[in-house]
């Protein structure tokens, strides 16, 4: 059965490429691209994770879920190409996209101050929880380690909670990483750098020197797939969006597909993680394309749901959260998953996007979130690509770059309505729209 799924995946894949103008990078097509791709590495593990006892359930599931992303996709597309000419981000729409970006040395030490001192108070947080809960800290490694430990398994008592100054702090410096790169690649695409923008490099390590803290791959990939539609909307603007050039972009994006799993590799074997248990081989598959495999397991073997915000708890987590915190209405929610094994090995705890939906409202969820997501993210697109083409600036292409993860992420996990859509996530796009 699982070969059918592929097969059909595939001719979904060709069908979208087509209707959508051989349009590698619209997010139906990428992430149906991404989906497929993940797929099929499945195959590579097909003895030992069982691949033959998949679902027809599993299947018909994943494939409900891809396809009503495309349909919420194509809404946004129909109604957004024919408007989009005509929307209007702020005064901002006045400049032309290729005047350089200049933020003052001044700006920019700033910026880095804010930046030291945070990574400063976070490293010191984390250290302070490992000592406390008395885990292993024996060297920086083994912290990181046990903090990610502790925090993957909700061990985190509420008196060791992060400091919520601590907190926004963070957020703060992540955008301020966020805003680098844009700035960033811009001048370097249109041809305006200087030689004070170099330190903008130094900005845009905050990022994933705090996702080290925190042994964050995710936060990796939203920073990598943020370059990538970044490089390709400043690309587009020198040489335009045709589908050759889009095929080129395709193999600059492999070239940063490769930069990650290289980073993927030192941050493991910083940390420990490959032995003789866990090969980097099983490391990679795990992370790639174990969603789709421990999806199936769930919906043979789903979990008994906590009571949440209208029988919620995994996929509008804040809100169930804020009500079991605040207002004693349900249980808190936990963020990661629980792990899921085959044959006695564990293949990780992620499951798809789909899985939240699908455990928290049922097929309807299934339906309602994908194609949401896939109308926003549409629409989010062809504004910023439209924006482009009238060689105009707009905040939509910084907003969509830095949402964009979600695209490439769908056969992985969620992270739009988990992280996003939230207090905490209103709060760095505001941050991301002051610095804009």
């Amino acid at each position: 059965m699982y070969f059918v799924y592929i097969a059909i995946l595939f001719f979904v894949f060709l069908f979208i490429y087509s209707i959508f103008r051989r349009d590698l990078f619209i997010p139906p097509v990428m992430m149906t691209f991404c989906f497929l791709m993940c797929s099929i590495m499945v195959l590579a593990r097909y003895n030992d994770w069982a691949v033959s006892s998949f679902s027809i359930d599993s299947c018909f599931l994943l494939l409900l879920g891809v396809i009503t992303y495309i349909i919420g996709s194509s809404l946004s597309y129909f109604w957004g190409s024919h408007f989009a000419f005509n929307y209007k981000i702020g005064k901002s729409l006045q400049s032309n996209i290729r005047r350089r970006i200049d933020i003052s040395l001044m700006q920019m030490i700033l910026a880095c101050l804010v930046g030291f001192v945070e990574l400063l108070l976070f490293t010191k947080y984390v250290q302070n929880t490992v000592l406390v809960m008395k885990y292993n800290h024996s060297t920086f490694a083994k912290m990181l380690f046990s903090y990610r430990w502790l925090l993957m398994r909700n061990l985190i008592p509420t008196e060791l909670t992060m400091p919520v100054y601590l907190s926004f702090l963070k957020y703060t410096v992540e955008m301020i990483s966020a805003f680098a790169i844009y700035v960033y690649i811009h001048n370097k695409s249109m041809k305006c750098f200087e030689k004070k923008d170099r330190l903008l490099i130094l900005l845009i390590l905050f990022w994933p020197l705090n996702a080290l803290l925190t042994s964050s791959r995710g936060d990796i990939i939203t920073m990598l797939a943020e370059i990538i539609y970044l490089i390709y909307f400043f690309y587009g603007i020198n040489n335009g969006f045709s589908v050759s050039n889009s095929i080129k972009m395709l193999g600059k994006s492999t070239k940063i597909l490769i930069i990650f799993i290289i980073l993927f590799f030192l941050f493991a074997v910083y940390q420990n993680r490959i032995n003789a248990d866990n090969t980097l081989w099983n490391s990679i598959t795990i992370y790639i394309s174990g969603g789709v495999r421990a999806f199936d397991i769930y919906v043979k073997e789903p979990l008994k749901r906590n009571t949440g915000l209208l029988g919620n708890d995994e996929t509008l987590r804040y809100f169930s959260t804020f009500f079991a915190v605040h207002r004693g209405q349900g249980q808190k929610p936990l963020l990661p998953l629980e792990f899921r094994y085959i044959n006695g090995k564990s293949i990780g705890n992620i499951f798809t996007a789909f899985r939240r939906y699908y455990s928290d409202f049922g097929i309807i969820g299934i339906i309602i979130f994908s194609s949401v997501l896939g109308f926003i993210m549409t629409q989010l697109y062809v504004k910023s690509r439209n924006t482009c083409i009238k060689e105009k600036n707009g905040f939509s292409i910084l907003l969509f770059a830095w949402l964009s993860k979600s695209i490439f992420y769908m056969a992985i996990e969620d992270c739009f309505y988990v992280t996003n859509v939230s207090l905490n996530g209103l709060y760095k796009i505001i941050i991301l729209y002051i610095l804009y």
